[in-house]
């Protein structure tokens, strides 16, 4: 089984990139999580202010990345009756299988706690005759993002599948295609460039804002909240897992991932300390569901108004460098 055979599970910034990742790894492929991310356009953000959401492109950028490199995948669901038994036979044929499971039905780590109604993505690389799965999750969204290799109850992976109605992805190794680092890099970055500029750009649609003005309409609707919401700890809560699950923190993880070894030092600094910074609101966003004040949450607004007009700039500060070196 894989699990014997030399695996490692690297950390990323999103579940199933770094499921891909990994698996493309372990075969000898060299592919980065930041060059998936871009590759697939993943580098993006709208918020829906009628339905109070962020999207990105995070989660279909992995399948699009795959596309544009010519890495064969298949996406399917197994069939209830013959789902335990397919995945124990594919783990057994060694086959690079992850599984979509339901987040909240998790008990490796107590961050899927709050994760009702989320997706998350693992890789499944060995049995055991205890009734136990041997996984490889490359993404658990604590504060500073974790991974976590080992032995789970099979039950717990089972039902938390069930609940996914048994999606999953299968890698075909045999197909990888032949291209070069150089050239993998070198379509990157002319994505990256493509990716700053239309987030800069920003721009409205009816209930959709984009990019840049995303982020002003999140915190309209977010000073609102307390008035406009039902259920003001519940819609708090989501806020946070959006941030921090549904590709808005994976994007600045990214781009620092693939400015590592490009950019000047002072660049990287001042990354970290935003991505520091965006982790803080998010721990203020639910520190503001428990306190229900509209001081507090117009605090939390100014802080964010404040840090996104400070990553514009140094946004505005990459894409220019990125221009003259490409």
């Amino acid at each position: 089984m894989i699990f014997q055979n030399g695996y490692h599970t690297a950390g990323g910034y999103d579940c199933l990139n770094s499921c891909i990742c990994n698996y493309l790894k372990y075969y000898g492929f060299p592919l980065l999580t930041s060059d998936l991310f871009f590759l697939g356009d993943g580098f993006s953000l709208t918020f829906y202010d009628d339905k109070g959401y962020f999207y990105t492109s995070a989660y279909q950028s992995n399948y699009k990345g795959m596309q544009s490199l010519g890495i064969y995948s298949i996406q399917s669901k197994s069939d209830e009756n013959n789902a335990i038994a397919f995945l124990e036979d594919a783990v057994v044929r060694c086959v690079p299988i992850a599984i979509r499971v339901s987040a909240h039905s998790l008990t490796h780590s107590n961050a899927f706690l709050q994760g009702e109604n989320s997706m998350h993505y693992m890789n499944i690389i060995g049995k055991n005759d205890r009734n136990q799965f041997y996984i490889s999750d490359g993404f658990i969204p604590t504060y500073h993002p974790t991974t976590f290799e080992g032995w789970v109850d099979a039950k717990n992976i089972l039902c938390a599948w069930q609940k996914e109605e048994y999606e999953y992805t299968l890698l075909h190794p045999k197909l990888l295609p032949d291209i070069s680092t150089h050239e993998i890099r070198q379509r990157k970055q002319r994505k990256m460039i493509d990716s700053l500029d239309r987030y800069l750009l920003g721009g409205a649609s009816g209930y959709e804002t984009y990019g840049k003005d995303a982020v002003y309409s999140f915190c309209r609707k977010l000073k609102d909240v307390l008035t406009d919401s039902l259920d003001v700890k519940k819609t708090l809560h989501s806020y946070n897992y959006q941030l921090r699950i549904w590709g808005f923190m994976a994007c600045r993880w990214c781009l620092r991932h693939a400015l590592f070894h490009i950019a000047d030092e002072q660049t990287i600094f001042l990354l970290d300390q935003l991505i520091d910074i965006w982790n803080k609101m998010c721990l203020m966003i639910l520190k503001a569901s428990f306190l229900a004040s509209q001081l507090y949450l117009d605090k939390v607004c100014d802080r964010i108004l404040a840090v996104s007009e400070q990553e514009n700039k140094l946004f505005g500060k990459i894409l220019g460098d990125l221009r003259k070196v490409h």
